[in-house]
């Protein structure tokens, strides 16, 4: 090394995510409540006549609600008057619940394919470890 020039040792970046990767994930977080609501709007128009009342039924506030918060009840109470409400809540949950749960295992299975090796070099070996089953 000179006396006026220090040395510096190039370091290689650390493996991140590539930025498509994100912007899918964000696409999938508005898309699929999207997908969600609107097949449970499709199901529900479809199959409400064979769903329960307290399904269907207005949704109505408890009486103190209105005495107490005459105002902002009253829009809510607009909002919770439509039929079917429930059914349209329960059913998007239900539907956003399935598509989640099959887009990670989706997820999972390329990751597990396509992904990284389970062990890097510098990893220890697993444990090649026999147990013996234990009796008296």
């Amino acid at each position: 090394m000179s006396k006026y020039y220090t040395y510096r040792q190039v370091r290689p970046k650390p493996r991140q995510i590539h930025p498509i990767w994100r912007g899918i994930g964000c696409l999938m977080f508005l898309i699929i409540p999207v997908i969600s609501i609107a097949a449970a709007w499709l199901i529900v128009d479809n199959i409400w006549t064979r769903l329960p009342y307290w399904m269907i039924a207005p949704i109505r506030l408890p009486w103190f609600m209105y005495q107490y918060l005459p105002q902002p009840t009253y829009l809510l109470a607009s909002i919770l008057g439509r039929e079917r409400l429930l059914a349209y809540i329960i059913f998007t949950l239900l539907i956003l619940t399935v598509l989640s749960g099959i887009l990670s295992f989706v997820y999972a299975t390329i990751y597990r394919l396509i992904g990284p090796p389970r062990y890097s070099p510098i990893d220890a070996p697993p444990p090649k470890a026999k147990v013996k089953r234990y009796r008296r």
